[in-house]
């Protein structure tokens, strides 16, 4: 197995897999394709985290949520220190069982 170390990488990988529809949050609202879910709707899968060699601005996490109706979406923030709290508040409320 090749072991995928970039952001792209996973992205190309994952869109395979129908993770690529960007997820939206306004307030405490989920958006993937338009359609509106709650924190209870949806399921954290997966989650990579990536951590830049020489500059700690490179880190990100990404996120593969599914709300079990076909709408797989995928959220990239920022990690640690520069992450958007907005979304450390909305993804502290959804369920991360079976997270691989």
């Amino acid at each position: 197995m090749k072991y995928m170390k970039t952001l792209s990488e996973i992205l190309n990988r994952i869109s395979a897999e129908g993770y690529f529809e960007e997820v939206k949050i306004s307030g405490d609202d989920i958006f993937i394709k338009d359609k509106k879910y709650t924190s209870d709707e949806i399921e954290i899968v997966k989650v990579y985290r990536f951590e830049g060699e020489s500059n700690p601005d490179d880190m990100s996490a990404l996120y593969l949520m599914d709300p079990k109706d076909g709408n797989k979406g995928i959220l990239i923030d920022a990690y640690g220190t520069y992450s958007n709290p907005c979304f450390d508040r909305i993804l502290k409320k959804i369920k991360l069982d079976n997270i691989n």
